[in-house]
């Protein structure tokens, strides 16, 4: 996962579409994802493997918001609360943790 100037993060060369509720913040050169609780759950110039989410259309409250800030038509819907080990797993810390779904999925 890499750092996108325009999105916030990049996976497989696609904008991520996290879940609803996630926010992101700089940290140095890298972004680090966070889920609604505030835990830490990615972070860009790391290895992951992450399932393709159903990603519901979005909606906007009026045409003027959706063309003032259009959602990419490009962009990869991240599941990471789906509660499936192979949805979303941190390779990077694979070898670190044997036997973990890392092993399989990375």
């Amino acid at each position: 996962m890499v750092v996108d100037p325009t999105y916030g993060t990049s996976f497989g060369g696609k904008p991520v579409m996290w879940p609803e509720g996630y926010t992101a913040r700089h940290v140095g050169a890298e972004v680090v994802v966070m889920d609604a609780n505030g835990n830490v759950k990615a972070t860009t110039d790391r290895t992951y493997h992450i399932s393709y989410a159903y990603a519901p259309a979005l909606t906007y409250p009026t045409e003027e918001m959706a063309r003032a800030s259009p959602a990419p038509t490009n962009a990869f819907p991240a599941a990471v609360d789906c509660g499936y080990a192979w949805d979303f797993v941190d390779c990077t810390d694979a070898a670190s943790a044997p036997g973990s779904p890392a092993d399989t999925y990375c």
